[in-house]
């Protein structure tokens, strides 16, 4: 089989797979033909709520892929689970099909773009010279392939002028939408790169999950030992001037228990980090790493709460009938153990900025 006619197979195993998962779009030609309130109610499944259901979860605080894999993975994750979406959502499904069946480092593979001022459109290619020009097609080699899912077509790059379509919108006087399609023309429309398959490669592989969750455990390792020597130095003043049994200390001791507590549990988690196969699902493998962080984050959630009755105690001047101690009650400010509990919070909730702490 020559690399064209293997190319024009796997692709078309691509289409038929991403269709598989995708049934329903609002930028198909076909809709043309729905009743009105059908075509709304696809238009705002997909382009409002699908759309803004991706962006939302852009901000998972325990992510551990760049922001343009992570992208590409929610995206897989909700135009699956709704069976809903456009040429974007059906190109990178298409990509998809070879990353699930670890045919990712067959072949070039990209999903790219067209843009322009009138007409747009996303389509996966395979097979693509990397050595062409991405906005010459004429040069992307006799084993390119187009793999187009929204018009359900796979052909050889080279029957592009025939084939190759962009969508547009026409808006109706009526208030209703029609969905147009126009030839693709190199010299109104440019090409570029969305995603390819080395980035998914390299990006979506238990060596470099495992690489960004130490990283993380080690920043968290950090920001906890910074936290409980900030609490150890005050609660050592507290021990030497008021004996062990001053509510204060007690507070403290509690609060550097929670520190140490949290500081094992990250130790017996980066111990337990699984060995597994690289060609194992490592989307379930993401997820396992994702729950532990959110477990560390739960854990260390309670070390920045005080309770009303700790909130009560550390805002109690020593010798409240002190003229100082009311001055400085009237003013706000807070007794020096208060003090060094609040900048160490304030601290360790900086140093975790990005998590939900």
């Amino acid at each position: 089989m020559s690399n064209l006619a293997l190319h024009l197979q796997l692709a078309n195993h691509a289409k038929d797979y991403a269709c598989s998962q995708i049934v329903h779009g609002c930028s198909q030609i076909e809709n043309n033909e729905l009743p009105v309130e059908y075509f709304e109610a696809l238009n705002n499944a997909v382009l409002k709520q699908l759309r803004a259901l991706i962006n939302q979860t852009r901000t998972d605080p325990y992510n551990l892929l760049a922001d343009d894999i992570y992208d590409y993975e929610k995206t897989i994750l909700f135009s699956s689970k709704y069976s809903l979406g456009n040429c974007y959502e059906l190109a990178f499904q298409a990509m998809d099909y070879f990353l699930t069946t670890n045919q990712v480092a067959l072949t070039n593979l990209e999903v790219l773009s067209i843009d322009g001022e009138k007409g747009d459109h996303i389509f996966l290619v395979v097979g693509r010279d990397p050595n062409s020009n991405i906005n010459d097609i004429t040069s992307w080699g006799p084993e390119a392939v187009i793999c187009d899912p929204w018009s359900k077509q796979v052909y050889p790059a080279s029957d592009y002028q025939e084939k190759l379509k962009t969508f547009y919108r026409r808006y109706n006087k009526d208030g209703t939408k029609t969905n147009c399609i126009m030839d693709y023309d190199p010299t109104v429309h440019t090409l570029n790169v969305i995603l390819n398959n080395h980035q998914l490669k390299s990006s979506l592989s238990k060596s470099a999950l495992k690489e960004n969750y130490a990283s993380e455990l080690n920043l968290i390792e950090w920001a906890l030992n910074n936290h409980r020597s900030k609490l150890e130095a005050r609660n050592e003043h507290l021990i030497k001037k008021y004996g062990q049994e001053d509510e204060k200390h007690k507070i403290l001791e509690q609060k550097l228990m929670n520190v140490n507590n949290v500081l094992n549990m990250l130790h017996s988690l980066r111990a337990a980090i699984p060995d597994t196969k690289e060609e194992s699902d490592f989307r379930k493998f993401h997820s396992v790493l994702r729950k532990n962080l959110h477990q560390i984050f739960e854990n260390i959630q309670e070390i920045v709460n005080l309770a009303p009755e700790e909130r009560k105690a550390l805002s109690v001047y020593r010798h409240p009938h002190n003229i100082m101690s009311r001055i400085r009650t009237f003013a706000n400010v807070s007794p020096p153990t208060e003090k060094t509990i609040k900048e160490a919070n304030e601290t360790l909730v900086k140093n975790l900025s990005d998590k939900k702490i």
